[in-house]
């Protein structure tokens, strides 16, 4: 598939949406990261699939 054509289907899917300001999506993000310590990585190669729970830290934004 040309991927020209695929991301202008997403493109013209978002011109009409409405976008939370820079800062408030920033401060939402921050918000949902402190509300957790956990998150899940995973991996896949072929047929298989792994995902394992991460614990982080999340301090002065870092």
């Amino acid at each position: 598939m040309d991927y020209e054509k695929a991301a202008s289907v997403w493109l013209e899917k978002d011109k009409d949406s409405v976008h939370m300001e820079e800062d408030v999506l920033k401060d939402k993000i921050d918000e949902f990261i402190k509300a957790h310590n956990t998150c899940a990585l995973a991996v896949a190669s072929e047929n298989f699939v792994r995902c394992a729970p991460i614990e982080y830290n999340y301090v002065d934004g870092n």
